[in-house]
């Protein structure tokens, strides 16, 4: 998922975020809403990359200690 707001790449996430109640609306356009994510941290685990450059396995483990509890 790339960066999420203002732009359509959101209408997934945030739709199932609303419907679950974690965010005030279901979409994140247009850019400068008043979208409010509620109980959520939202980010992203790897770098924005080609679909044909995977992330190697040491991106997703100096990531891993942020995405736990």
């Amino acid at each position: 998922m790339g960066y999420l707001t203002g732009e359509s790449s959101g209408d997934f996430p945030f739709g199932a975020l609303f419907r679950a109640g974690f965010c005030s609306q279901p979409t994140s356009i247009p850019r400068g809403h008043s979208l409010e994510l509620d109980d959520l941290y939202l980010g992203a685990t790897t770098r924005r990359a080609p679909l044909d450059h995977k992330p190697a396995p040491q991106e997703f483990a100096n990531r891993f200690p942020f995405l736990t509890p």
